[in-house]
């Protein structure tokens, strides 16, 4: 059974990220920003279940990439499983299905790139990034639970300190409006995000 309160607070963050995320007058084929709509949106830009339950959205772009600043989204793909967000004026890319980082080149505006997508997107002049060694080296200390990593992360890569999380409450941050976890699921569900990780973190474990 749905908690009625995490499902209210599912509509909350709903309507929250369309008053922030507002559309671009112009919306090119293939792409949308009703952010209802969007699978990706808890994903990302909700509290994670890892450890620190840092939105995943900070740990792709203020971690992985040591990119600084706070992600604001543009528009999505579902065809392309793929989002465009800016960070202080610059503009990006991320493939979800490839998890590939590409920062546009050149100098735009959010208008002036919107009308560019509406021409040929793959066109456009993209430079793929690269992760960042120590970005990956922070990740590997959060997965490891390394309580040491809270001071690191809010001298150098965030905006703030976070706090240290238990796992029970980490398991069940994965999402509002879903049903609570028993105990014995939690223990399926962390054992499947330890996979996860491990294959996320490929060669750098």
């Amino acid at each position: 059974m749905f908690n009625t309160q995490d499902d209210q607070e599912a509509r909350n963050v709903i309507e929250r990220a369309k008053q922030v995320w507002p559309c671009p007058p112009i919306i090119p084929a293939g792409w949308s920003c009703a952010w209802e709509n969007w699978p990706y949106l808890f994903t990302f830009f909700w509290f994670s279940p890892y450890f620190l339950m840092l939105p995943q959205i900070e740990m792709l772009v203020n971690i992985q990439y040591r990119i600084p600043g706070e992600a604001r989204p543009i528009l999505y793909s579902d065809e392309r499983d793929s989002f465009v967000f800016v960070v202080n004026g610059k503009f990006y890319f991320y493939d979800c299905r490839n998890l590939e980082m590409h920062q546009f080149e050149g100098q735009w505006t959010e208008e002036s790139l919107v009308r560019g997508m509406c021409g040929d997107f793959d066109a456009i002049s993209k430079t793929k990034l690269e992760e960042d060694p120590e970005g990956a080296k922070v990740l590997r200390r959060i997965f490891d639970r390394d309580e040491t990593v809270t001071q690191i992360l809010g001298d150098k890569y965030l905006d703030y300190t976070p706090d240290v999380t238990e796992t029970w409450e980490e398991t069940q941050s994965i999402r509002p409006g879903q049903p609570d976890l028993t105990e014995e699921e939690a223990e399926k569900e962390l054992d499947r995000l330890a996979d996860e990780v491990e294959k996320k973190l490929g060669s750098d474990s």
